[in-house]
């Protein structure tokens, strides 16, 4: 089952939003951005975050985030109530 939602959150003294689409399969769920501002599209590495059964959510392929990908993994979070 598939949905949409938006986020806000801040980057630099700024509030920023996206919108996300959400799919879910057994293994994992997939969070895809998009209507992103140009300077946070240009600032991510991609576009992709995973959350696991477990809990675990972080962006694909990025181990470390940085701030502003905290940022967006927060807001996810309070959205689809996992634990930040």
């Amino acid at each position: 089952m598939a949905r949409i939602f938006t986020i806000q959150f801040t980057y630099h003294g700024y509030e920023y939003s996206a919108l996300v689409a959400e799919r879910s399969t057994p293994l994992m769920t997939e969070y895809s951005l998009s209507m992103l501002d140009e300077d946070i599209e240009e600032a991510l590495p991609s576009y992709k975050i995973l959350s696991t059964p477990a809990g675990t959510i972080a962006f694909l392929g990025e181990p470390r985030p940085n701030a502003l990908m905290q940022g967006i993994l927060a807001a996810i979070a309070q959205h689809v109530g996992l634990p930040a």
